[in-house]
């Protein structure tokens, strides 16, 4: 890319973008790729500006990427990222009808963020409108031609004020009057500045995303209507079944998962006895290994006089369905 001089191009059959002025712009190809020209009609003192500028904002997101510098003894120009959709104004009258309040915010945002980097380095950009903002690949819009951007003092106030007035131009077009009128108050000082317009925007799309409908969640239940991750269950000492009651050849494990039940039998949980009971987690036994490691969990426990004393309760009303399902017998904690 760097071999590459003006010499190289025929400008007579290139494909003529558009200019002005100051200037005219081509569609050249290098490479297979597309590139965009622009070719300065005289030398200024503005050209070299727009140049110097365009190269210290190379690669910055919402501005475009400056390629190569072309300028020779005869003429000034370089080349830049191309543009597939033209300025924004075009994209605008061709889409008038399709695009989306979504569409605009999203553009709007892309522009406000261009203009925010260049106020972040105390330059003025002093020439915001539509023609120079290009829609690029992806539909994203990035500034062009900073040729008349200046330098000021960090220390001067309101001095991006200008900026922010034409940039109303740009959202009254799109729709956003509210804004328009915000950045075209007479009175210079109650102008936002670009970071509250950002923040504007950035509120704008949380909104939208929150009026989003969200999908329910479909939850399937098991026969015994148990789900392991959400629900967990405790035994009460009163009103326990037979042992004759119980599904039998049953695991401990499958018959808490609900597998391998016998579909005639029905927990009672609708009754004021039930011993199947929602609890905390902190009551939850999910696990056979629960059963065997519980007394040594507990009794190894500092301060465990509470502990061991509930233990023992609990030990009593558990004793009766760990004999019935054949479970290694529960230590008694002293």
């Amino acid at each position: 890319m760097n071999k590459i001089t003006l010499n190289d191009f025929d400008i007579k059959k290139l494909q003529y973008l558009g200019g002005g002025a100051f200037g005219k712009v081509y569609k050249v190809e290098i490479g297979g790729e597309n590139y965009a020209l622009k070719i300065f009609a005289k030398f200024h003192r503005f050209n070299f500006n727009e140049i110097k500028t365009m190269k210290l904002f190379s690669k910055t997101k919402n501005i475009i990427d400056f390629i190569l510098d072309l300028t020779n003894q005869t003429k000034q120009a370089y080349l830049m990222e191309f543009a597939p959709y033209g300025t924004l104004e075009s994209y605008r009258k061709k889409n008038e009808n399709n695009l989306t309040k979504e569409e605009k915010i999203e553009l709007m945002k892309q522009v406000v963020n261009g203009i925010k980097s260049v106020h972040s380095t105390f330059r003025i950009i002093h020439d915001v409108k539509e023609e120079n903002i290009l829609v690029c690949k992806n539909k994203i819009a990035k500034l062009c031609d900073l040729g008349l951007a200046s330098v000021v003092s960090p220390l001067e106030k309101n001095a991006f004020a200008s900026d922010i007035y034409y940039l109303g131009y740009i959202f009254n077009e799109f729709g956003f009057s509210d804004f328009y009128h915000k950045c075209q108050c007479d009175d210079i000082s109650l102008r936002p500045n670009i970071q509250e317009i950002a923040s504007w925007f950035d509120n704008i799309l949380l909104k939208t995303e929150k009026k989003k409908p969200k999908l329910p969640k479909i939850i399937q239940k098991s026969p015994l209507s148990i789900k392991r991750k959400n629900f967990a269950f405790r035994f009460q000492s009163q009103n326990f079944r037979k042992s004759s009651d119980f599904p039998q050849n049953v695991k401990f494990s499958s018959f808490f998962s609900g597998r391998n039940v016998d579909p005639n039998f029905r927990s009672r949980n609708n009754q004021k006895n039930s011993h199947f009971e929602k609890i905390n987690k902190t009551s939850v036994f999910k696990d056979k290994k629960q059963f065997r490691k519980i007394g040594k969990t507990l009794s190894s426990s500092p301060n465990s006089r509470k502990i061991r004393k509930k233990m023992n309760e609990r030990r009593n009303t558990l004793l009766t369905l760990s004999n019935d399902l054949n479970l290694p017998k529960l230590k008694k904690i002293e």
